[in-house]
């Protein structure tokens, strides 16, 4: 809640009054127009208004200032370009344009308000003209700037540890599959144990008139759920980038945004440069910041100190393992990772629906461990259905839907993988042998073990009953458990869906030992890439 000049809508009496965007995430309109003409006649040439506010102790977390509720000194403040600090008495004015959104950067030792549905309140997009007339509604008009705009942090403590669920992709087609989302992950979100929650974009799959259901599913989760918009959260019928993303902008408020928890920045970036319609009518779009979004990111790393971990949060990835094919790419990542300088950084993405690891070089500092999370929508709720009806959807690279926690203390974090319905500790799976198979089947073939969360830097052992450790060669090839529900259930599949290469497996030429007809038990190891031990394995039958 704020207290603005006037209310959002065409009637602008000049009287403070209070603002609640119910389900949307905050805030009051912003701006005034301004034009300068160099003498009668010429050109006039627009130009920026001035955005004035304050940021205030919401003691009683009511939302509103109340008196004796002083404003807060030093607290961050940006229009997504320029980003200042409160002054003494926590005042701020910042340049505005139509399309921007101000925001102001939670601290950490401060709270933010939360709408129902768990949703951080923290921002106001300022759109005085509103949206062109699109399917989805987009953003109503929010007029002219009113004499100030409010912000309300909730003081609080900084809590070194925490930890976040993020995951990518929930991605429902309809009501059935919000079900599905309902069912399959919300309530082990939810008893996870996180403190926080992120979504890395494509909240939906295309149909935005589905976003009211699904504020009902994160209303019932617990904690803050920080979103990051993804190319199928767009308002297609935009036709350009400047109000593509105009609808999910009126339910989830910032774009692109930051906030520090603990010991840890985290900037939520936006990636998908929507290109519009292409000539088939699908959407065409590339993974790209910007020069405008650049600035902003160097502004704000300029405000904070050297020692805060860096989380970086992208709906598409920086870099794509398998080629740079620009929708699945950031065409200008060597950029961002410039801007980090030597800082500690950990970026998080989704888009892929595979999940990997990867540590990318920069000019300076150690390289940058970059995380493609799973998602909950696995291969797009596809695949035989289980006992209450929900889709398997392994994803194509073979691992289960899921989420990821990641336990930070300090600047340093450790990660780990969530399936969706499975145990905590249901980190790897033997995925060829399975089950009952021949010698003759097995000769000449590979043993092939998949660690779900696995990486570049992983070590994986394997043997076989009371056998020796053998260790195992890591390499990117099809998941043969993905490449064996498709041929046994190609009809729950859409026509184009295949296993795709994944660099989360290892192998190692067929043991001497599964080669003879018996049960045999297969038993895995792995030490993962924060020195943590993992363990797994199966139970296999060979025939003669």
């Amino acid at each position: 809640m704020i207290r603005a000049s006037h209310p959002v809508g065409r009637s602008r009496p000049l009287v403070r009054v209070q603002v609640l965007l119910a389900v949307q995430l905050l805030l009051v309109p912003v701006m005034a127009e301004a034009a300068a003409a160099a003498t009668e006649g010429a050109t006039k040439v627009a130009l920026p208004d001035t955005v004035r506010g304050l940021v205030f102790a919401d003691v009683n977390e009511n939302g509103i200032r109340d008196p004796g509720e002083a404003g807060i000194p030093g607290i961050l403040v940006s229009n997504q370009v320029e980003v200042v600090r409160t002054d003494g008495e926590g005042r701020f004015a910042l340049p505005v344009e139509p399309g921007q959104v101000i925001y102001v950067h939670k601290p950490a030792d401060h709270d933010l308000p939360l709408s129902p549905a768990n949703l951080p309140r923290f921002s106001y997009v300022h759109e005085p003209n509103g949206s062109p007339d699109l399917r989805y509604g987009g953003l109503a008009p929010t007029g002219s700037l009113p004499e100030s705009l409010e912000f309300p942090l909730i003081p609080g403590e900084r809590a070194l540890q925490f930890t976040l669920a993020v995951y990518g992709d929930p991605q429902p087609r309809d009501r059935r599959e919000l079900g599905f989302i309902r069912d399959d992950a919300i309530a082990q979100i939810a008893g996870s144990g996180a403190d926080l929650a992120m979504v890395l974009g494509d909240v939906m799959y295309d149909d935005l008139s589905l976003l009211p259901d699904y504020l009902g599913l994160t209303g019932a989760m617990g904690m803050p759920v920080w979103h990051v918009v993804g190319n199928h959260d767009l308002d297609f019928d935009a036709g350009d980038n400047r109000h593509a993303r105009d609808t999910f902008r009126s339910v989830f408020g910032a774009n692109r945004y930051s906030f520090e928890h603990g010991h840890v920045l985290f900037m939520v970036l936006d990636n998908v440069d929507y290109q519009g319609l292409g000539e088939n009518g699908r959407p065409r779009y590339r993974g790209y910041l910007g020069e405008e979004q650049l600035r902003w990111i160097g502004n704000v790393l300029a405000e904070v100190p050297q020692d805060r971990l860096v989380v970086l949060a992208t709906h598409i990835p920086l870099w794509a393992w398998g080629g740079e094919t620009e929708n699945v790419n950031t065409a200008d990542r060597d950029r961002l990772l410039e801007l980090l300088g030597d800082r500690r950084a950990l970026v998080l993405t989704g888009h892929l629906h595979m999940t990997y690891h990867h540590w990318l070089e920069r000019p300076r500092g150690h390289p940058v461990q970059h995380l493609v999370t799973a998602t909950l929508s696995g291969t797009w709720w596809s695949g035989p259905e289980d006992h209450r009806g929900i889709p398997v959807t392994m994803q194509r690279d073979g691992n289960p839907n899921g989420f990821h926690l990641i336990s930070f203390d300090g600047a340093h974090y450790v990660e780990r993988f969530q399936g969706l319905g499975l145990a905590r500790d249901h980190q790897i799976r033997v995925e060829f042998p399975m089950g009952r198979t021949s010698v003759s089947a097995l000769q000449g073939e590979d043993l092939v073990v998949n660690v779900f969360s696995g990486g570049e830097r992983h070590r994986v052992d394997v043997r076989v009953g009371h056998g020796p450790w053998m260790e195992m060669e890591n390499y990117t090839g099809p998941s043969p458990a993905f490449e064996a529900l498709l041929e046994r259930a190609p009809e729950t599949f859409g026509a184009n869906i295949r296993a795709i290469p994944t660099n989360h497996l290892w192998r190692i030429p067929m043991p001497e030992a599964l080669q003879q007809p018996g049960v045999h038990r297969i038993q895995v190891r792995a030490v993962d890439a924060y020195g943590r031990s993992h363990t797994g394995g199966a139970v296999i039958e060979v025939t003669p």
